[in-house]
């Protein structure tokens, strides 16, 4: 019995010297007594650390087992037993990746080493490659081309199946940044391990995934696990996902509309972002916002969304690309996305940021398209043509038709304007290509021109001269143009000292379309102008000048302010002026008479931030002065505000304050 429990101290201290000196590759201990004796002892430690799962290993691990028993005592080498503990559990290659400070360092280690490197080694090196190559900006061909690298990529597809989930992502982000092809044998074997554990993934490794699935080229195999990853993330949502983590639930909300999976996923994921929007960080709520603008049918709660993911983007402006900037931007030129903060914040950054030519021409194209209007783009535009025109004509991401349209909307006229003009004008190369391939654009053009009280006459004296305006409206490949070809050549032609641009019938066609698109088709201000005037004889209704103006109201005043009886017959509605328009030319005019011209102003003559007068209405104005009429501009939104007791007094007011100003009949001047 003594001599038992000596030989069993002394196993034990051999042990414990054994334990110290592996204990960072012990996998199991088992003691368990044996079945000759209640104090024998068995020992198992097994390794699996650097070990092959093959015949030679599972010998080796054979020749690693050691087992005491009640009488043997365990034999250990003086080597191990000289050997300080602390030196042996260093993991030399290990400490050597840790401290290269190049990829071509790692590289050269992985040459020599390779054959020996285990699972934690090659996890380390392809995370360090992705951080070297990423701060130094590394093409990765200067990475993929050295051997060393081919080394460790077989090393990957021989060890594959060992690695875990977490380890497999971040090998496969380093092969996807470096453009390996998803096609190669690499790659091919993580995509294998990911397939086979794409049922456990965690939702952030799934969003990961998604994303790294969309940067090159898919193979087959990586297709099917792009249309599996949205599924498994869908099953998981109600198990996996932090309702209170925003940023995952608007990750996760992108992947489920870009996907379209269930109605009921979406509207769940868009409820979740709507308690806490702005908590929501810069990237995830662009993602949203670009995401959200994709939708063919966005619902009401989506679309609420969305303006408070823009009120996040107008705070956290500064933390997006000029980019990403201007992906915002193509989308509000697509979707007309409208939002006044929005622009303001980005028109002032693109300014205190020194934007291109280019870039500001994107920008400007946006605000055009949802009537917005930024002074201090114009002026800032406007001395960068004149100082640097060259921009103008080499730049192919500047367009003269952006910038014309640009100040047009508003009729803006900056320093040194017609200097201006001549430069979009003198973009000859341009205005080319354009004329060729979209007529109805080039035409657009000399509108916003003409607008801007600009006529280059020897262009348009070629336009004339071919009859472009013609061909086009004629062209069936412009059909879907015809309207918008047929409004500004009647611009041009009402405006142009040149002419005509337009027979009658297409004048009183585009008159018509005018009449039609306006938001009022009826005559509000009508039976008020009546008694005003003392009666329906001295007022007409709904008329149209020879050079293409349309007119809701005509009054004819004599000297003294006394109106004339112009009107003979009675409209029952405004239903008879949809398919014909008197000449306000074909009323009488008494020798000391004058035509006071009154245009209401519905909300689509004014820009919508800010309100101004849009361009094409003051050349209007300005047109009919100079044809001798006294117009009289009525802002129908202003004037609707008004008491009922007020509104003829004010009408009266207006009408006496332009006969004022407009001054005795004036012959037709035109400037150019």
């Amino acid at each position: 019995m003594l001599r038992q429990t000596m030989m069993f101290s002394q196993a034990y201290k051999v042990y414990r010297l054994w334990f110290s000196v592996l204990s960072h590759q012990i996998q199991k201990i088992k003691i368990v007594p044996t079945k000759k004796s209640n104090f024998g002892v068995q020992l198992a430690i097994n390794y699996h650390e650097g070990t092959e799962f093959s015949s030679t290993g599972r010998k080796e691990n054979q020749q690693r087992s050691i087992a005491v028993t009640n009488n043997t005592p365990p034999v250990v080498p003086k080597s191990v037993i000289a050997a300080p503990p602390d030196l042996r559990e260093v993991d030399v290659l290990l400490e050597e990746l840790e401290k290269v400070k190049n990829v071509y360092k790692l590289l050269e280690l992985s040459s020599l080493h390779h054959s020996v490197m285990n699972n934690k080694h090659l996890a380390i090196s392809f995370q360090k490659i992705y951080t070297f190559a990423k701060e130094n900006y590394q093409e990765p061909s200067a990475v993929t081309s050295v051997p060393g690298f081919k080394w460790l990529c077989e090393r990957v597809i021989k060890r594959a199946r060992f690695f875990n989930t977490e380890d497999v992502i971040n090998i496969f982000r380093t092969l996807s940044y470096l453009k390996v092809p998803y096609s190669s044998a690499v790659c091919t074997s993580l995509c294998q391990m990911i397939r086979h554990t794409i049922n456990d993934l965690k939702l952030s490794e799934i969003i990961f995934l998604d994303f790294l699935f969309h940067q090159q080229k898919p193979t087959p195999l990586v297709s099917a696990l792009k249309m599996a990853l949205p599924l498994v993330m869908e099953s998981q949502l109600d198990i996996q996902l932090d309702h209170d983590d925003v940023n995952q639930v608007a990750r996760c909300l992108t992947i489920a509309i870009k996907k379209n999976l269930k109605s009921s996923t979406v509207d769940k994921l868009v409820q979740i972002l709507l308690r806490c929007p702005s908590e929501l960080q810069v990237q995830e709520a662009f993602g949203v916002c670009l995401t959200i603008t994709q939708m063919k049918y966005p619902t009401e709660e989506a679309s609420q969304l969305l303006n408070e993911v823009l009120e996040v983007l107008v705070i956290k402006i500064d933390g997006l690309s000029v980019k990403q900037i201007s992906w915002i931007l193509s989308q509000a030129i697509k979707q007309k996305l409208y939002h006044k903060k929005l622009f303001e914040v980005i028109s002032k950054k693109a300014l205190a940021e020194h934007w291109q030519m280019g870039q500001l021409c994107t920008l400007l194209q946006a605000l055009v398209l949802n009537e917005f209007v930024f002074v201090d783009l114009l002026m800032h535009l406007a001395k960068e043509i004149i100082s640097n025109p060259s921009s103008v004509y080499s730049d192919p991401q500047v367009s003269p038709l952006s910038v014309a349209e640009g100040f047009a909307l508003s009729g803006f006229s900056p320093p040194h304007a017609e200097e201006v003009w001549r430069v979009l004008a003198g973009s000859t190369e341009k205005l080319s290509k354009l004329e060729e391939k979209a007529p109805h654009l080039y035409i657009k053009f000399f509108s916003c021109l003409a607008q801007l009280d600009f006529f280059p006459l020897d262009l348009l004296e070629k336009m004339l001269k071919t009859q472009l305006i013609d061909q086009t409206l004629s062209n069936h490949r412009f059909k879907k143009h015809y309207e918008e070809v047929l409004i500004d050549a009647c611009i041009l032609h009402r405006t142009s000292p040149l002419g005509p641009f337009l027979p009658s019938e297409k004048i009183s066609e585009a008159i018509r379309l005018e009449f039609n698109s306006r938001i009022s088709r009826e005559f509000p201000l009508q039976k008020y102008l009546e008694i005003a005037v003392g009666g329906p004889q001295f007022l007409k209704t709904g008329l149209q000048t020879r050079s293409g103006h349309f007119i809701d109201h005509m009054i004819v005043m004599r000297k003294g302010d006394y109106p004339v009886a112009i009107n003979d017959s009675t409209k029952e509605s405004s239903a008879y002026f949809c398919h014909r328009f008197d000449l306000c030319e074909d009323v009488p005019l008494p020798f000391d008479g004058r035509r006071v011209a009154i245009v209401v102003a519905d909300k689509t003559f004014y820009c919508r931030e800010p309100p101004f007068l849009k361009g094409y209405v003051k050349s209007k104005i300005k047109s009919l002065s100079q044809t001798g009429f006294s117009p009289v501009l009525i802002n129908l939104e202003r004037w609707s505000e008004l008491l009922d007791h007020e509104k003829i007094p004010y009408l009266m007011r207006e009408v006496k304050e332009s006969l004022e100003n407009s001054g005795p009949h004036q012959e037709v001047v035109f400037t150019r």
